[in-house]
């Protein structure tokens, strides 16, 4: 369970990191993201949740994301 892991690294460290969190997922391990950079979900995850004040709103693959909610997400 990741809660904003990129906030606080420089380019470099993102970049590491992210190459970590893409090895474990392609090992078959399952990833809890939660963060507020778009282009950080698109890099990573295969299915995405919408919170809205603490309760759960929605849950889909993130390729459905442009269709439920236009391709200026």
């Amino acid at each position: 369970l990741l809660d904003e892991p990129f906030s606080g690294l420089d380019p470099f460290g993102r970049k590491e990191f992210r190459e970590l969190i893409l090895e474990l997922k392609d090992g078959g391990t399952t990833i809890f993201l939660s963060t507020h950079v778009l282009s950080d979900i698109e890099d990573i995850c295969d299915r995405v949740s919408i919170m809205a004040r603490g309760s759960l709103e929605a849950t889909f693959p993130l390729a459905e994301l442009p269709r439920m909610f236009g391709e200026a997400y």
